[in-house]
């Protein structure tokens, strides 16, 4: 132990000497041999600690705009080991975890750039590392979620006897959430749908999109509660339906019905198509004219006429309108000469005293009926068989046109029969009521 110690401090003075000269030498020594110097790395920033403000209820705008921005990492260090250090082997990153956040709608947080090695390789804790920029700025919302109503857009067909009618949205409304700045720029959730080629009902499923105030596409900013709509799109067929009317009834004595009209002919439905090609023809509820005296008019609403059809009326036609329409008959005196009397089974003994030139009677029909009529289009006959003595009241016979009929009493003729040697027949004609005296040239029109 002595000889040790003898040793070790024997010529101390040389000893340190020496040690100071090996240490200056060897630091010399590395000095030229692996020199210190300095790198530029780039790098792409990463983001950590993101949840943390998630979690309080905000959300980072810029997130795309960090993770793809480039960090400018300067290294200082040995040569040899700058020569080993690349991008693959740094990580730069700003930690979420430490920030203080306060909203205040749009929140500028200045958040300092922490890098770090991986130490991939031994002795890259010797390197120094500085990033430019130091700091990155970071913009953070607040979270808001709102409840919007799904509209929609459809691509037509282009056929007009097809019909479309409103889709059933499943669901009809989303959530939307993401930052208050953008949700409050929300205008429409909407979902288009093309159903140009369709000749039947249509599901679809479509992106909900959603639209700010200039109609831009803002959807990739936000979150929806549902990203694709199931679209339910009845599309039916058109058709024509021919509409048939009917008159039923009689109107009073002195009136009578001509003829009805239809305000449509026809109307145009829609509906499947069996539904459709099964109808061709409806037939309108009758119109009741008993007892009229003036036109009828009736209402028939299209949509009950309909009801039980599976159909619906297409276009704005809803009122069908029906109206028979009643005249008064016009009543007119006619005068027939007695000449033209055929006289039945007349005793030739019978002479005749006070026979009358014309007989009267008045008729009552349809003016287009009544207005060409003449003593020509009447037959007129007179049964003498069975008279007895004193007054006999025998009725004239008259045949009438089609349409035409007694506006009164029918015409009688008194015969009165004498007791003389040679009977004689003593004609009276008793008119009827309202009879205007024989004008042997015209006939008389009331």
């Amino acid at each position: 132990m002595k000889k040790i110690g003898a040793f070790l401090f024997k010529d101390i003075g040389w000893k340190l000497m020496s040690l100071i000269l090996a240490l200056v030498l060897w630091v010399l020594v590395m000095t030229i041999i692996d020199p210190p110097g300095t790198k530029r790395i780039d790098v792409r920033l990463a983001v950590e600690n993101k949840d943390r403000i998630i979690n309080n209820g905000f959300v980072l705008l810029n997130e795309s705009t960090l993770v793809n921005r480039t960090i400018s990492i300067t290294a200082s260090g040995k040569t040899s080991k700058l020569n080993e250090l690349n991008a693959g082997n740094i990580v730069a990153y700003v930690d979420l975890e430490p920030t203080e956040l306060t909203y205040d709608n749009k929140l500028n947080v200045l958040q300092p750039v922490s890098v770090y090695t991986d130490f991939k390789m031994p002795g890259f804790s010797d390197i120094q590392l500085t990033p430019a920029p130091r700091t990155v700025n970071i913009r953070v919302d607040k979270t808001v979620r709102e409840v919007w109503p799904v509209e929609y857009d459809i691509v037509k067909p282009a056929d007009l006897s097809y019909v479309m009618m409103d889709p059933l949205l499943f669901p009809d409304s989303v959530v939307v959430t993401g930052p208050q700045s953008v949700v409050g720029i929300i205008n429409s959730v909407r979902v288009t749908a093309d159903i140009s080629g369709a000749d039947g009902d249509a599901t679809l499923r479509t992106p909900v999109r959603i639209y700010d105030g200039n109609h831009d596409d803002i959807t990739p900013q936000l979150s929806l509660s549902a990203e694709e709509i199931i679209m339910n799109i009845p599309v039916y067929v058109r058709g024509t339906v021919q509409l048939t009317a009917e008159v039923t009834g009689t109107p009073t004595a002195d009136h009578y019905y001509t003829t009805h009209s239809v305000n449509m002919d026809t109307v145009e439905v829609f509906g499947p198509r069996e539904k459709v090609e099964a109808l061709t023809a409806l037939e309108l509820p009758p119109v009741h004219i008993d007892d009229a005296t003036e036109n009828v008019t009736v209402h028939y609403d299209l949509f009950q006429l309909l009801a039980g059809t599976g159909l619906l009326v297409y276009g704005d036609a809803r009122d069908v309108v029906v109206t028979a329409n009643i005249e008064r008959f016009i009543s007119r005196v006619i005068h027939l000469p007695f000449s033209d009397i055929t006289i039945m089974n007349l005793d030739p003994d019978i002479e005749f005293e006070g026979i009358p030139e014309y007989i009267s009677i008045r008729v009552k029909g349809r003016r287009e009926t009544i207005d060409g009529l003449s003593a020509a289009n009447f037959r007129e006959s007179l049964d003498l068989g069975g008279l007895t003595e004193g007054v006999n009241e025998i009725p004239i016979i008259i045949t009438m046109p089609p349409g035409v009929f007694f506006d009164g009493p029918e015409p009688v003729m008194s015969i009165l029969i004498g007791d003389q040697d040679i009977p004689e027949i003593e004609v009276e004609y008793i008119e009827p009521e309202r009879t205007a005296e024989p004008e042997p040239d015209r006939d008389e029109i009331e």
